[in-house]
């Protein structure tokens, strides 16, 4: 409750501010951009009095927590690829498949959690959550960023997929197997399309946002501590025709996490970017 107060004090400060330079500046600008100058000196007054954002595990903390949660997933994945052919799963029962899907999405997306949980207890075990940026964001700010990179996930999938017809380009995505696979199976690929909306967008960006980004910020910018983040959460996914869309996400998932200070907005995106690529398959399915 006191949390949801706060959260409503802080926008209506943030909607009360805009509105007060609306009366004072738009008569004679006559556009939004006066309001968005402010955004920046808006977002240091409301973050002024939160924890730091800073890591506080080494550098050499943050590659070995990288390393040994990377490397096994990337592998399994790529077993997991090369050993289920198209139409090798007819004959299996869809229930118990199903089953068998979610509490393996449960293992493997789980798998991200366990460096940042181990090194934020170890390292700030009183204020964990804190340290992996389970805070409010910075709110006018985050829910603009956030509605941007909705429309911007949107409009980057419909380029990337008119490119790919047009061109003629041979590439099949992660998505694009699922439907080759899982398109007779209703029930695998439901507990497929939940566990990328709800269980691997918090656990990914506790790792790729959270723990691999605010580490690499310790020994380089910002700027450059989300592109290369955005590189390997990319390269991560083992999924090479959608390589070029998962870079975009990452950086805006990435800027999004450094500007708002928080690690909510950056989850609600990656559900937003996850629940749009399920629908898109459903409705390709029902074509």
């Amino acid at each position: 409750m006191r949390a949801l107060t706060i959260l409503c004090l802080s926008l209506r400060q943030d909607l009360q501010y805009v509105y007060d330079l609306t009366l004072r500046d738009f008569t004679a600008k006559g556009h939004l951009i006066v309001a968005l100058r402010y955004w920046h000196s808006l977002r240091d007054a409301a973050t002024a009095t939160m924890p730091s954002d800073s890591a506080p595990w080494t550098p050499r903390e943050t590659l070995t927590g990288a390393l040994l949660t990377l490397i096994p997933l990337m592998g399994i994945s790529l077993l997991n690829q090369a050993s289920t052919p198209s139409g090798s799963l007819a004959q299996v029962p869809d229930g118990a498949y199903a089953i068998e899907t979610f509490i393996s999405i449960i293992i493997l997306e789980g798998a991200f959690a366990i460096a940042p949980l181990f090194y934020a207890r170890k390292h700030a075990s009183g204020d964990w959550q804190q340290t992996l940026g389970f805070r409010l964001p910075y709110v006018t700010l985050a829910i603009g960023l956030a509605i941007l990179g909705m429309l911007a996930t949107i409009v980057l999938d419909v380029i990337y997929g008119f490119l790919i017809t047009a061109l003629r380009l041979s590439i099949q995505t992660n998505a694009d197997r699922l439907e080759q696979q899982l398109g007779h199976m209703p029930l695998t690929l439901g507990a497929t399309l939940i566990g990328a909306i709800f269980i691997a967008p918090i656990c990914e960006e506790l790792f790729f946002r959270s723990f691999l980004l605010q580490g690499l910020r310790r020994v380089m910018s910002a700027t450059w501590a989300v592109v290369l983040s955005s590189v390997i959460f990319a390269i991560a996914h083992v999924d090479l025709g959608s390589l070029p869309l998962l870079l975009v996400l990452g950086l805006m998932l990435g800027t999004l996490r450094v500007t708002s200070r928080s690690i909510w907005p950056s989850i609600a995106l990656h559900m937003f970017n996850n629940l749009w690529t399920a629908v898109f398959l459903i409705m390709q399915l029902h074509q």
